[in-house]
């Protein structure tokens, strides 16, 4: 029996043994089924989380490089980025509905105010961005998540002052602009004894603050600079920044000023005056995350740019603009360029320039009265040109002979063959002329000719043209022409003694008759009378090719070269009688009347422009040129003659014309006229570059002169050192640059036109000195040209905005957009900009050829007082140590006083500026260091103040440039499992 329960109790315990062993086994099994579901679900919630990351950093990243292409990208564009999620294995972008998981919306914010930040209170163009991306994975886990982004858009000009590099001030009166300051540099506070600098707004720069010395190193306690400056607490409050409240101790490099620093920084002025250190942020163009670097806003593209970095080219002002005009050596330097129309050819301005393939189907001219030839040499004399009587005393009123080479006139100076209508004797030679006769004709006619025959003349690449108005009698040697024009436009009109200009009406066998000049000027007996050319007669002093095209409002291009060029080229004489404008439609002047010399007699007798505003004789017309002191000087002090470096040579757009022209007001309605089909994006602009004679080793152009050794602190007048100087290396090459100080001559560098004489040979620098002649009417031959703009003024400027962009100098002429200062409300300006390697305002007073007359005397170029409303885009110098021997200010940048560029006297006159100044590079071209004020200009008073109006967006120039940013402002997310 016992045996028998013993029994039984083994098998129940193995019974319940095996159960306990079962629930362990179906308990491991559902723990292992349970952990291999949930690492299956959680390996698919994992899969969808990233993949959504993934799709939404690259959403956040398309629309990145999208909004710094574009600073409003269009509805079209951004859906375009729904369009393209990433590719990720076993996942698919769907909702459960089977809707897209891919979306982006946007809400425009407008102009709204930033909030925080060091950059509080300005206005921002916002977008506010919502993406929306669920990812899932093919077993149905899904991942939602969502982030909200802005991007934000500053423009540039609602800062009073901007500088990507270092910023100065120190100005000897008192100075006030207004508007925000910042500089991506270094920051210099200075002011002149007695004087106080005032800083109403926000300051910021990234770097130091340096208030104990000037830029170039010398102490403020030198000149002396320990004025005042004043800094903003709080909007109308002002406290002084001590010298000892820099950021740092002393210089650049000294100590930092800690803890007084940030203490003042933040607490003493309330966050209004910041360095790095206290929160001042780098503000960069997108240029410079693009392979490119701030110079390239203005600069042309490379060729395939717009293939090899469409990012890059889409943000330089050359894609951008309205108009373009292009200038280089040769066609191949323009066609080649991106988006450039290649079957459209360049102009030719030189030698026949008419004759040469038309352009778009349309040849220039024929020329005529309103359509000047283009300008060439006369050549150099042929013989010489000697007074060999007594003195002569000419004035304007003189009219006297001068007898010549011992009873010779040279056969150069004679009126050239003619060409009678009519007649069967053809040629005709004449030995001499008068004002409306040519005399010592033959052969001469066997019977009388009638009157009203017409009588030419070719000069190389021009004819000229005048009517008989009397019976050429048989057997006389007078050919009596139309008294109105005479004889002026048959022969070289012009010659110098000395610097002067002489005008004689004609010629005997051995006298020039009917002589005077402008300027009282006494040739001396045996004295010489010259042409002043250096190159061979009919060389072109022009140069180059050209090529005008405009953008219409659907990106396409069109060629309008021919089409404004036929409203004429040239500009009236600067010296001498004033004549009427030659052609007064002219948008681009690319050559203006030879001065005539002449006063009450001259050419035309007693109306001394008859004849000669209209000439078609090419001998008759001047490159564009005015003299730049500080271009041609290495120092504050003048030379012996005029220095080729500071010899310009310049196109001038007519304003008021070119506004015309865009609207095809009159007198543009008359004839074709397609200015009204150009893009119109809150306004016009206009992108110019002039790469003639710009050619470094290898023939190439590079839009930088290429000139850097001109610092050389070791030389008391800067002669070159072919050391590489702090202050020379503007391009940041690391190497000296100096092919620039070489001549160019179509497109080949390191040499000139074949048969070109001293100093205008392949032996000309920049230092090398010319004549005031020489400098004027010769072709150039260094890397020197400009753009100038004229009759800019109140109501002149097409609405509602304009925008001009050079790669080149801009000189701007006269009143620009203003007329009073404080100008009147709704007083009818437009929003204007411009662009450029560096920025000179001229006065109304401004007179290129008195340029050239006065170049070393500021006192005999006066200035007027003008008023100039525009916001202002430059280049400027670096900053060096102040060379021993130089001013105390010498090596600076000239301060933010000074960058606008002067060249006239302005003592006693005040120069009004309204706009914002910003300076993102150093001039590639202008490099010509700042210099005052012996030489260069006397400062006039400065009327300065910051243009509020760029404060509203609406307000703001076409192309004004803008810094952008992407701030993520939300996130969250939603999980998911699958089956």
């Amino acid at each position: 029996m016992r045996t028998s329960n013993e029994r039984g109790i083994a098998m129940i315990s193995t019974l319940l043994v095996m159960m306990l062993v079962s629930a362990l086994l179906i308990g491991f099994t559902a723990m292992v089924t349970s952990d291999q579901r949930f690492r299956f679900i959680d390996r698919d919630r994992t899969q969808s989380f990233y993949a959504a990351s993934a799709g939404l950093e690259k959403l956040t990243a398309d629309l990145g490089n999208l909004f710094f292409v574009y600073v409003a990208p269009t509805p079209a564009q951004i859906t375009a980025l729904m369009a393209t999620p990433p590719t990720i294995t076993a996942t698919s972008f769907t909702k459960m509905d089977g809707s897209s998981g891919y979306q982006i919306a946007s809400q425009n914010l407008g102009s709204t105010t930033i909030s925080t930040g060091p950059y509080q209170g300005l206005y921002a163009l916002i977008t506010k961005y919502t993406m929306d991306v669920t990812a899932r994975t093919t077993t149905g886990g899904e991942t939602h998540l969502q982030r909200e982004t802005e991007t934000v858009a500053i423009p540039v000009f609602q800062f009073g002052i901007f500088s990507d590099v270092d910023l100065s001030f120190f100005a000897g009166p008192n100075f006030n602009f207004g508007g925000r300051v910042h500089t991506n540099g270094n920051l210099f506070l200075a002011e002149g004894n007695g004087a106080t600098l005032t800083l109403a707004d926000k300051v910021t720069a990234v770097k130091e603050i340096v208030r104990q010395r000037l830029q170039n190193g010398v102490t403020i306690d030198a000149q002396p600079h320990t004025g005042v400056v004043n800094m903003a607490t709080a909007p109308g409050a002002f406290r002084a920044l001590a010298r000892t409240e820099g950021s740092v101790v002393d210089g650049v490099n000294s100590a930092v000023n800690e803890p007084t620093w940030t203490n003042l920084s933040l607490s003493t002025y309330n966050s209004y005056i910041r360095n790095g250190r206290t929160g001042a942020k780098m503000l960069n163009l997108p240029l410079i995350t693009m392979g490119g670097v701030n110079a390239d806003l203005i600069r042309r593209p490379v060729v395939n740019e717009n293939v090899n970095n469409v990012t890059l080219f889409g943000e330089r002002d050359f894609s951008k603009v309205s108009l373009r005009v292009l200038l280089s050596d040769t066609a191949a330097d323009i066609t080649t360029l991106p988006t450039v129309l290649a079957a459209t050819p360049p102009v030719l301005l030189d030698g026949n320039w008419n004759a040469a393939v038309p352009n778009n189907g349309t040849a220039y001219g024929p020329i005529n009265a309103t359509h000047p030839p283009i300008a060439v040499s006369a050549g150099p004399n042929a013989s010489a040109v000697t007074n060999t009587g007594g003195a002569v005393n000419l004035t304007p009123a003189s009219n006297l002979p001068i007898t010549i080479n011992g009873g010779a006139v040279p056969a150069w100076l004679r009126p050239p063959t003619l060409t009678v209508t009519g007649y069967p004797n053809n040629p005709v030679t004449c030995t001499g002329r008068t004002a409306t006769t040519f005399t010592g004709c033959a052969p001469v006619p066997a019977a009388n000719l009638a009157a009203g025959k017409t009588v030419t003349a070719t000069f190389g690449t021009s004819t000229v043209s005048t009517a008989t108005t009397a019976i050429w009698a048989a057997g006389s040697s007078t050919i009596t022409v139309n008294g109105g024009t005479g004889t002026a436009g048959f022969g070289y009109g012009l010659l110098w003694s000395g610097n002067v200009p002489v005008t004689c009406t004609g010629s005997t066998v051995g006298t020039l008759t009917g002589c005077s000049s402008a300027s009282n000027v006494t040739v001396a007996a045996n004295g010489a009378l010259l042409t002043n050319y250096l190159t061979p007669a009919a060389t072109g002093t022009i140069g180059g090719y050209i090529k005008a095209e405009m953008q219409k409002n659907d990106g396409s291009w069109q060629d309008v070269t021919m089409e404004l060029l036929n409203y004429g080229i040239a500009a009236p004489n600067l010296a001498g009688t004033i004549c009427n404008d030659p052609t007064p439609n002219a948008i681009l002047r690319i050559q203006r009347l030879r001065d005539n010399g002449a006063g009450t007699n001259g050419i035309g007798g007693a109306n001394p422009c008859a004849g000669y505003q209209t000439s078609t004789n090419a001998w008759d017309y001047w490159p564009n040129t005015l003299f730049d002191t500080r271009e041609g000087l290495q120092r504050d002090a003048a030379v012996a003659n005029i220095a080729l470096g500071g010899v310009m040579h310049h196109v001038t757009i007519d304003v008021a014309n070119l506004s015309k022209w865009f609207t095809c007001a009159a007198p543009y309605n008359v004839g074709p006229c397609s200015g009204n089909n150009a893009l119109n994006n809150s306004g016009y602009s206009v992108y110019f570059s002039d790469r003639r004679n710009n050619r470094d080793a290898n023939s190439k152009e590079t839009a930088e002169y290429g000139w850097e050794d001109f610092v050389n602190p070791a030389s008391g007048v800067g002669a070159p050192n072919g050391i590489l100087d702090a202050g020379e290396d503007i391009n940041a090459s690391g190497t000296l640059d100096t092919y620039g100080q070489f001549p160019s001559y179509g497109g080949v560098a390191n040499s000139v036109a074949p048969g070109s004489a001293a100093p205008l040979n392949g032996a000309a620098r920049p230092t090398t000195l010319l004549s005031p002649p020489q400098a004027q009417i010769n072709r150039s031959v260094l890397f020197r040209h400009a753009l100038k703009l004229v009759r800019g003024g109140l109501g002149q400027i097409v609405a509602p905005g304009f925008t001009v962009v050079a790669e080149n100098p801009v000189y701007v002429q006269g009143d620009w957009n203003m007329a009073a200062n404080p100008p009147p409300a709704n007083d009818g300006h437009v929003a204007t900009s411009v662009q450029a390697d560096a920025v000179t305002l001229l006065s109304t007073g401004w007179n290129d050829s008195n340029s050239f007359a006065n170049p070393y005397n500021p006192a005999l170029r006066p200035r007027t007082t003008n008023f100039y409303r525009l916001a202002v885009i430059g280049g400027k110098g670096m900053s060096f140590p102040q060379p021993a021997g130089t001013a105390n200010d010498f090596g600076t940048d000239g301060g933010a006083h000074n960058f606008l560029r002067y060249l006239e006297d302005g003592t006693g006159q005040t120069l009004n500026y309204i706009g914002s100044l910003v300076t993102f590079f150093y001039s590639r071209q202008a490099v010509g260091t700042f210099k005052c004020c012996a030489t260069v200009y006397a400062p006039p008073t400065r009327g300065y103040t910051f243009d509020i109006d760029f404060l509203d967006p609406a307000k703001l120039p076409p192309l004004t440039p803008v810094f952008r940013d992407l701030n993520t402002i939300g996130f969250s997310q939603e999980i998911r499992p699958g089956r």
